[in-house]
């Protein structure tokens, strides 16, 4: 099991620098977020990509396999944040408010990772990029490293206003690519993406 730090990053982080040309329709998504990283936008990020939603989901499955798998508290126990947050782990009350911690942090750093120029391989282009947190912030490696991209996007089915988008992601820190399987909802004529619908499968990955 890879460090719980690494592999949250994975799944928490759907925005990175996308290479391939989105269609219209739930794809297109994609492309404006490609348009956001380059940009520096987080609003137009924010249009595009749920954040709140995507980090409250799989923030919650984390937590469910900290409470399920003891090698992995104890790896999650070397970040001082999760340590102290982890000290009543069990009871509704604690793992809520665990959820919310990891959730608030990655949202924190994936602003800060979109304002700041990092995700598109530009650290400290962006202004006022805010705080990274300080669960996520090991991550940031202020160089290539930090790139997310996006390759082999292409729409699996949609129904509705409800479609299945599969990307693959390269991480510029461990320099290879991770399948996903992202969901996309059309609200008021917009496609935004709002959960990773194979997070189960990314968590059992190999480091």
């Amino acid at each position: 099991m890879r460090p719980l730090i690494f592999f949250l990053c994975v799944f928490l982080l759907v925005p990175g620098a996308f290479t391939a040309h989105a269609a219209e329709g739930p794809a297109s998504s994609v492309a404006m977020l490609q348009k956001a990283i380059d940009g520096m936008d987080t609003d137009l990020l924010e249009k595009y990509l749920d954040i709140p939603e995507v980090t409250r989901k799989n923030a919650q499955y984390a937590v469910e396999l900290l409470e399920k798998n003891p090698s992995l508290r104890k790896e999650a126990q070397k970040s001082p944040v999760l340590a102290f947050a982890m000290m009543s782990l069990g009871s509704k009350g604690a793992s809520e408010a665990l959820a919310a911690l990891v959730a608030h942090e990655a949202q924190s750093f994936v602003h800060y990772g979109v304002a700041s120029g990092a995700f598109a391989g530009k650290p400290g282009s962006g202004k006022n990029p805010g705080d990274p947190g300080l669960l996520f912030a090991p991550l940031l490696k202020g160089d290539e490293r930090d790139v997310k991209r996006f390759d082999d996007i292409r729409v699996l089915e949609q129904s509705g206003d409800t479609a299945r988008i599969a990307a693959s992601l390269y991480d510029g820190t461990r320099k290879k690519s991770y399948p996903l399987e992202l969901e996309a909802t059309r609200r008021d004529g917009i496609w935004r993406i709002t959960d990773v619908l194979n997070r189960e499968k990314l968590a059992a990955l190999p480091e």
